[in-house]
């Protein structure tokens, strides 16, 4: 026991003490943190699981280039639309790359009005459909019809990758 006596002395039992408080509480805070993040989450899925079922009683299914099955709930086909176009709906994870993909809006004469990354809420890896959402702002004035062009995002750049859809919008 002799060992145990000079090994441990007050001062090393005291850092070995104030060590342990450091640990548990970091730990603690860090379980606090991550409770908060997960209502956070929990809140945000409610939100967008109850927005979708709104949404999903005037969604509609297109069909791409290559037959791939693409959900769109706003802007409905053929709809009057205002600048920001908020775009919302569902397309395969695996048309995104790192989460997003590219969507185009035109005027009437073919003209690109914007294009931007739509952004995936979920999942980008998988070939199950995934809700995506994006808001399409605009400077030039636009008037009659339109096109909303959701692209298959292809870093290869090779045209056997190439997927699209097209949704006719008036301005």
């Amino acid at each position: 026991m002799d060992w145990v006596k000079n090994s441990f002395s007050p001062l090393a039992l005291s850092v070995v003490v104030l060590l342990g408080l450091i640990g548990f509480g970091t730990w603690y805070f860090q379980q606090n943190e991550l409770d908060e993040q997960s209502k956070q989450i929990a809140e945000l899925n409610r939100q967008v699981g109850s927005s979708q079922a709104d949404e999903a009683q005037q969604s509609y299914t297109l069909m791409s280039q290559k037959g791939v099955t693409v959900e769109v709930y706003k802007p409905l086909r053929g709809s009057k639309v205002t600048n920001p176009v908020e775009v919302v709906g569902k397309v395969p994870g695996n048309w995104s790359f790192e989460a997003d993909f590219p969507v185009e809006l035109k005027d009437a004469t073919g003209k690109v009005l914007v294009e931007s990354p739509a952004g995936l809420l979920s999942d980008w890896m998988t070939e199950e459909l995934v809700l995506f959402t994006v808001n399409l702002k605009y400077v030039d004035a636009a008037s009659g019809e339109g096109l909303l062009i959701l692209h298959k995002d292809n870093p290869s750049g090779l045209p056997e990758n190439d997927d699209r859809v097209t949704i006719p919008i008036v301005f």
